[in-house]
């Protein structure tokens, strides 16, 4: 393919231009890869769909099955099947991590250069790792692309491979250093292989962040030609030399504080966040080595360097401190009075679990997201049976312990994705993001179960148990609504469905329609059988 047929980066070099437009063998993506950027340039893309191409690969489906059993997305369920860890890792997240792992092939190709190429490998995979972790430390970034970002930035050393055979038998010596290896390329070539995957990336027709952080990979005083991938594009340039850091034998501290440093100036990171950055950075070492396959670097060696960059960062950190420590503490009250600002304003004082307003924001833009790209987002609203009578026979103190209780059995029943809060009175709203309808069925016929078993003090002497009545509704799967407010509204009246079928019990409405029944389905009676209005 022409180089002019996409774009190049502005400061290429003429030369590297001139090898592109007269080579016909640069690679490209295998055909998953290629299915998987088409869906993910498509809108209404389906989570079928994905399921469907990402199935093609056995291998590729394996390794999305191992992330989303993995740290990063540690959760109470454990996925099972490929759907479940889907709905775990999410669309964005399953989409970025398929292009990373369908495009590694590229990036292992074997030839006459196969120490260099073995050697690159493990580099992208420790920039990636680096890149993730930086961008969920900082949240300057989105933790998926900066890791695929961090993954490809290496991709054209392969590219120069290609174009010129052989043109790295002689680099040997450079093999472990980056900053050498990609003089040796301006002064052979007049540029480095940054400019080369950049026009690769471009040719392969990928997201446009991919190419503009790549882009600049190796120059930290260049800014990039969109203001939105500033920030990913200086996380990727930062990843790059804390791998090589990694990498090295032994670790060197000055690098440490070196590229403390930078990651300071760059994007803001204090000593206490760059030791965080290390510490995840050794812990999510052994298991992306499995995940791909690869060993990075032995448990001591990761020990050893994460203990020599606290050390050098505590010793910066204390320095820091010492100079501007009026400053710091008056940084720390601001801090405090804005975190238990947001604690007022994010939680029911009562219950502990979300307030509306929060919840509010937080269905809003689920919604709109689950709208936009068809994922399942469900709700229900959890009304808790008679609860008057108990007020009226125990008083209102009893009846505060009974709703306390409540929202601590929500919040030790519901996954850390969800979010439990407190709607008004006795009546909780629940939103579970990434669940579908058979998912919906088991958490609500778990939290009824629950709520049965649980007793609640009332007096010195007495204890009572409390039901509840569960509404539900579903976006998602063929499920749509226009509003956010329709949506509430279709919860709310399965919850009178509920309530008027007998309580203790659930009910899931479908959108409603002119040709269709409002009534879907209706479990959880007490007596154990689907209940009928």
């Amino acid at each position: 393919m022409p180089v002019h047929s996409y774009d190049a980066p502005k400061f290429m070099n003429d030369d590297i231009r001139a090898l592109l437009e007269n080579v016909t063998n640069l690679p490209s993506p295998p055909s998953v890869a290629a299915q998987v950027i088409d869906l993910a340039k498509r809108p209404e893309v389906q989570l079928a769909e994905v399921a469907a191409a990402i199935s093609c690969d056995a291998s590729l489906a394996a390794k999305i099955m191992r992330v989303s059993n993995s740290a990063m997305y540690a959760r109470r369920r454990k996925s099972t099947n490929l759907r479940q860890a889907l709905v775990v890792l999410g669309l964005q997240a399953t989409v970025t991590l398929a292009l990373g792992f369908s495009l590694l092939p590229l990036l292992k190709q074997s030839g006459s250069q196969h120490k260099l190429l073995e050697h690159t490998w493990r580099r992208s995979l420790m920039a990636g790792i680096c890149a993730r972790v930086i961008a969920d430390v900082t949240r300057r970034a989105n933790s998926e692309e900066a890791f695929l970002c961090g993954l490809l930035q290496d991709v054209g050393i392969m590219g120069i491979s290609r174009i010129k055979p052989g043109f790295y038998d002689n680099a040997a010596e450079f093999l472990e250093d980056h900053t050498a290896l990609i003089e040796y390329e301006r002064q052979q070539l007049g540029d480095d292989h940054a400019a080369v995957g950049t026009i690769l990336l471009n040719s392969w027709n990928l997201p446009d962040y991919l190419p503009d952080a790549v882009a600049i990979s190796h120059r930290f005083n260049r800014k990039t030609t969109r203001e939105s991938t500033q920030n990913l594009s200086l996380i990727v340039a930062l990843s790059g030399p804390l791998a090589d850091l990694w990498l090295e034998s032994g670790g060197q501290g000055s690098g440490v504080q070196s590229l403390a440093r930078i990651g300071q100036r760059e994007l803001g990171i204090g000593p206490g966040d760059f030791t965080r950055i290390m510490q995840e950075i050794a812990t999510l070492i052994p298991e992306m080595g499995h995940i791909f396959e690869t060993e990075l670097i032995n448990t001591d060696e990761a020990q050893m360097i994460t203990e020599r960059a606290n050390e050098m960062l505590t010793e910066r950190s204390l320095a820091s401190h010492q100079q501007a420590h009026e400053a710091a503490e008056k940084a720390n009250k601001m801090q405090s009075y804005a975190e238990d600002l947001e604690q007022v304003t994010q939680r029911d004082e009562l219950t502990g679990v979300a307030s509306r307003s929060y919840l509010q924001q937080l269905l809003e833009k689920g919604f709109e997201n689950a709208t936009k790209y068809s994922w399942p987002l469900a709700i229900m609203f959890l009304d808790l049976d008679h609860f008057k009578a108990v007020n009226d026979t125990y008083g209102h103190g009893a009846g505060d312990n009974v709703l306390r209780n409540v929202g601590g059995i929500l919040n030790s029943a519901l996954r850390d994705s969800d979010t439990a809060g407190r709607y008004g009175g006795e009546e909780f709203l629940i939103i579970l993001p990434g669940t579908d309808e058979d998912g919906l069925n088991n958490v609500a016929a778990r939290l009824l179960e629950a709520l049965r078993v649980a007793t609640h003090s009332v007096s010195d002497t007495k204890r009572i148990t409390v039901t509840a009545s569960i509404g539900c509704a579903l976006v998602g799967e063929g499920h749509r609504y226009a509003s956010v407010e329709s949506f509430i509204a279709r919860a709310d009246e399965a919850l009178y469905a509920a309530k008027a079928a007998g309580r203790d019990q659930y009910r899931m409405l479908a959108p409603a329609t002119e040709s269709a029944p409002n009534l879907d389905t209706a479990h959880g009676a007490a007596q154990g059988s689907p209940a009928s209005v």
